[in-house]
């Protein structure tokens, strides 16, 4: 059976170069006269290349057929050089793909995937790095997490600096406030959040910094004014404080704070596993189901 199978290969192969040498005889103008003969193997045998594709005609190499399983598989091997090598298309190539094509560019290699709501979209093929670590930001229904005006609003309050509210509620000059974002959660990791921080009738001008909690940075996410109620958007990176998500305000004037919480980013790495479900209040624990649902969302890689 072995020699039968060699004596078949070999044949095969000196028709193939047979076919190559009379067209190269003949010609570019007589290759459209010669039946150009196929790439093709026998199972197990080694693949016999044919003359190039004239480009008018796709070519397609099956494996499925006849008798082919789904452990049929194509293996190349060269002890030389690539294996595969795509010839590159210019970065801003715009052609279309379909699921599973690949297309190499300049800028790296294109693949057709399984974007959002099962339609078809066009994503770099990623390397080198775990697709889990990658941060996608979502944008979720705004949700207030401090307001200092009520001892409800205070509730998020996890740590403060010594002293940091007055008798009012209002953070003082000079202080700061650790705010929950999130109960920390063995799913996920929150690396960062999109927030609005508003300053409600300070006592003098001044300033706000929304910051990871420690050492604060000589920077200000809120310049306000005496008595006047001002806001303003900002991104903060998140930290962890008792198995709790949580972002670090300082005030340099007395005044009310409040802060919404309107998007976050977030990725699969397991995070720190979350404490009693006694320790979480029934916002929390929305925000929490939340963001897991956004972890769940695929379509990353988008172009």
């Amino acid at each position: 059976m072995g020699s039968e199978v060699t004596e078949v290969a070999l044949g095969r192969r000196n028709l193939l170069r047979g076919g190559a040498v009379l067209a190269g005889a003949a010609g570019v103008a007589a290759l459209g006269a010669v039946a150009a003969p196929k790439a093709s193997a026998l199972d197990g045998a080694p693949v016999l290349q044919g003359l190039d594709n004239t480009a008018t005609t796709t070519t397609a190499l099956r494996i499925d057929e006849p008798g082919g399983g789904p452990d049929a598989a194509l293996e190349l091997g060269n002890d030389n050089g690539p294996s595969l090598q795509l010839q590159a298309l210019a970065e801003d190539w715009e052609g279309s793909l379909d699921m599973g094509e690949i297309a190499n560019t300049t800028l790296g290699p294109l693949i057709g995937v399984n974007g959002f709501d099962n339609d078809l979209s066009t994503g770099y093929l990623a390397t080198n790095f775990d697709l889990a670590a990658i941060s996608v930001a979502y944008a979720i229904t705004p949700a207030r997490v401090l307001d200092t005006r009520s001892a409800g609003g205070r509730s998020g309050i996890v740590r403060t600096s010594t002293g940091a509210l007055d008798g009012n509620g209002r953070l003082k000059a000079g202080a700061w406030i650790d705010v929950a974002i999130d109960p920390a959660d063995e799913n996920f990791t929150l690396e960062s959040v999109f927030v609005n921080l508003t300053a409600v009738a300070p006592l003098a001008g001044g300033f706000l910094s929304a910051y990871v909690p420690g050492v604060r940075p000589n920077t200000s996410t809120l310049n306000v004014a005496a008595g006047q109620i001002l806001a303003n958007g900002a991104f903060v990176g998140v930290g962890v404080f008792e198995e709790v998500f949580a972002v670090r305000v300082f005030s340099s004037t007395t005044t009310h704070v409040l802060l919404d919480l309107t998007g976050v980013t977030i990725n699969d790495v397991p995070g720190p596993v979350a404490g009693a479900a006694a320790r979480k209040s029934p916002a929390q624990v929305r925000r929490s189901r939340v963001a897991r649902r956004s972890v769940r969302v695929l379509g990353r890689g988008r172009r």
